[in-house]
């Protein structure tokens, strides 16, 4: 037989109004604190906000979008059109940053011999990185947080089946901080996952195993 002592020592505690003020601030502390503690992130609060959606139906499934209320905080438009990736990373000058929102138009430079994998990766520096997977010939993809920087027990990938063909992905990536949500195909799936790296890892880069053409819009989130 189990004995719960919890609601024994719990019942002769203080439950005045400013007592459950008290507790309530100590617990958020000490939650903050262990969290900070737990990913060496040096931090009192991990904000891990996402940004409310606008819903909508289309020929019978649910779409959803950011609001529109978040172009407005759109600043500093840098954009890529026709970028060739064949079987190497590549960086481009000023696609960067962790308040960011990124889309991306991902196709097959030749048709006739697709790709095997594309990947971004973000909050990237020397140690730390997160990535976002996409394989055509299996139309899956994957966020990947392993080498993110957390210690914590947490199912460190996610991934879905990519409704469509794989001549043309489309992904709109916002990142906030501690946070990315990924818009696939204008909202026909969302993913969205924490991500406890570090403020300083600020790195973007691409990845192609096959040749990849690929469009590139990003802006800057104040």
């Amino acid at each position: 037989m189990m004995l719960d002592v919890h609601e024994g020592w719990i019942s002769i505690l203080p439950y005045n109004i400013p007592m459950r003020i008290l507790y309530f601030v100590i617990s958020y502390l000490l939650l903050c604190l262990g969290i900070a503690l737990s990913n060496r992130c040096g931090l009192p609060i991990i904000p891990t906000d996402l940004f409310p959606r606008e819903l909508s139906v289309k020929n019978g499934r649910l779409y959803q979008v950011p609001i529109r209320e978040l172009n407005a905080m759109r600043a500093n438009k840098v954009e890529y059109n026709n970028v060739v990736i064949k079987d190497t990373r590549l960086t481009l000058d000023q696609i960067e940053g962790r308040t960011v929102d990124l889309e991306l138009v991902i196709r097959p430079a030749d048709k006739d011999n697709l790709y095997k994998k594309f990947e971004l990766c973000f909050a990237e520096n020397e140690k730390y990185h997160s990535t976002l997977c996409f394989r055509p010939d299996e139309s899956v993809l994957k966020i990947d947080r392993k080498f993110s920087g957390s210690e914590r027990a947490l199912v460190h990938q996610s991934s879905c089946l990519v409704n469509g063909d794989s001549n043309e992905l489309k992904l709109r990536v916002i990142l906030d901080k501690f946070s990315v949500e990924v818009f696939i195909n204008d909202g026909e799936q969302v993913m969205s996952a924490v991500i406890l790296t570090k403020q300083e890892a600020k790195g973007i880069s691409f990845l192609a195993d096959g040749a990849v053409k690929l469009d590139i819009v990003k802006y800057d989130l104040l």
